[in-house]
């Protein structure tokens, strides 16, 4: 069971994937966890496990709007169109410099972020250059799967942006 702060769907699924059966989300109180742990201890409690998820979209879209939602409920819309618009400021000046150093802060800046706000397609890339970097390997290509994922986020925060108001970021 994953014990944690992250408790957006995009995150709790990927606890599954990593083979966690269930996950419970901070701060927690202690009757939560005991239910937790008894649910878990007991066989005839256990819930079924759910389906395996189908195979990844070998092009994932550049925003997962079901995370972006999630955090909208959580926030509310004038919250996330705040981080949408800091985030839309912030990205083009991410990646201007080659040294090493600074594209794995850049990298690692906007993994967290993109996240977050559903921009998993860059979250990843951002993680991939950062290893790169970290391991010393060839960064030109996850450098250029991060520049491409970059592009894709801009043009869909543009798009949020222009037509963002209460009721679109609250559907």
């Amino acid at each position: 069971v994953a014990l944690t702060a992250n408790v957006f769907s995009q995150q709790v699924e990927s606890y599954r994937d990593a083979g966690m059966n269930d996950h419970l989300g901070k701060p927690f109180g202690r009757d939560a966890l005991l239910a937790m742990v008894e649910r878990w201890s007991d066989p005839e409690k256990r819930p079924a496990l759910p389906p395996a998820p189908p195979p990844a979209d070998p092009a994932p879209a550049a925003l997962d709007r079901a995370c972006l939602d999630e955090l909208t409920q959580l926030l509310g819309p004038a919250k996330v169109r705040e981080l949408l618009r800091r985030f839309r400021t912030e990205l083009p000046d991410r990646l201007r410099s080659a040294a090493s150093s600074a594209l794995r802060a850049d990298a690692h800046a906007m993994i967290s972020t993109a996240g977050l706000l559903g921009f998993a397609r860059l979250s990843a890339a951002a993680r991939a250059l950062e290893q790169a970097v970290d391991t010393g390997g060839d960064v030109a290509p996850p450098l250029t799967s991060l520049l491409a994922a970059r592009k894709a986020a801009i043009a869909t925060l543009n798009d949020l942006l222009a037509s963002a108001d209460d009721a679109s970021l609250a559907a």
